[in-house]
């Protein structure tokens, strides 16, 4: 979940540091700059330009902040307000269980900003050589579209065949199945029996999965057992195999840098915690009862 969340955050999240302003929302307010407004009082809690001016910071980008004007301001103070006053009323209801849950929430946001800097700082991911695209090109032909194409006959009798007939058809399966030529038969079979033929290709997707499987699993000349579908029965049989040629590499190495980009990342993630661990003193105390 972690390495998922850093990867989102290298793609998508721009992060914002942990300025002294931001340091002051925590609730540091000593920070020790004189030059601080004091904006609101909320019940005797001070609201500042630091506070607003943060708000605006992460809320809109640098070229709206440069033009920032005091109605904008006077918004974010107004929002200000009302949230510090929704805390503190708020504060007065909840249990010693859920405003600890808060902290504990607080608390884990907080050490994931600092790891996502510490990330930022120290991952420098490997590029994805000519090598690595060639090599998962090689391993993976099936992904680029070198399948095993199969030729398939299949027969198929209806759900609502009465007993009798489905009685009939059950001792001529064998005979059915020994039988080479089917489309030669199939014309009898459908009269007599009302088995349908069919003939077709199967590739991956595009016939219910029950039947791919059952087809994906014979050989070339071999027919299946009975199986049932929804109540029909089926018989298949697999005519011919064709190894359908992948595409070519030049077709899909962007595709391939791609895949193995979230790879690379994974594993300098990895090597700056390891790295990260090594120079840390850690001791275990406990461990959970399995």
């Amino acid at each position: 979940m972690l390495l998922r969340n850093i990867f989102l955050a290298r793609q998508k999240i721009n992060i914002v540091a942990l300025t002294v302003a931001s340091i002051c929302l925590m609730g540091l307010s000593s920070c020790g700059d004189k030059s601080i407004t004091v904006l609101a009082k909320v019940n005797d809690e001070p609201i500042t330009d630091v506070d607003v001016n943060f708000m605006i910071e992460r809320s809109f980008d640098r070229a709206y902040i440069t033009g920032a004007d005091a109605g904008l301001q006077q918004k974010i103070l107004d929002s200000l307000i009302a949230s510090r006053a929704m805390k503190q009323l708020v504060l007065k209801e909840l249990s010693q269980e859920e405003i600890a849950k808060i902290k504990n929430l607080s608390k884990a946001y907080e050490e994931e900003l600092y790891v996502k800097e510490y990330l930022q700082k120290h991952v420098t991911p490997e590029p994805v050589t000519a090598e690595m695209v060639q090599e998962y090109y090689t391993k993976h032909p099936e992904e680029f579209g070198a399948e095993a194409v199969r030729d398939f006959e299949l027969l198929k009798a209806p759900e609502n065949l009465d007993e009798q007939l489905r009685d009939q058809l059950l001792k001529k399966i064998n005979t059915i199945r020994n039988t080479t030529n089917w489309a030669g038969s199939a014309s009898a079979w459908q009269q007599e029996l009302r088995l349908q033929f069919q003939q077709g290709r199967s590739k991956a997707g595009l016939l219910n999965k029950s039947l791919e499987q059952k087809i994906a699993a014979l050989k070339k000349g071999e027919t299946s057992d009975v199986f049932y579908i929804d109540g029909e029965l089926y018989l298949v049989r697999v005519t011919n195999i064709v190894q359908a040629a992948p595409k070519s590499l030049p077709e899909v190495s962007g595709d391939i840098r791609k895949r193995l980009a979230p790879l690379m990342l994974r594993n300098a993630v990895k090597k700056a915690s390891e790295n990260a661990r090594s120079k840390t003193k850690v001791v275990v105390t406990a461990t959970k009862n399995k």
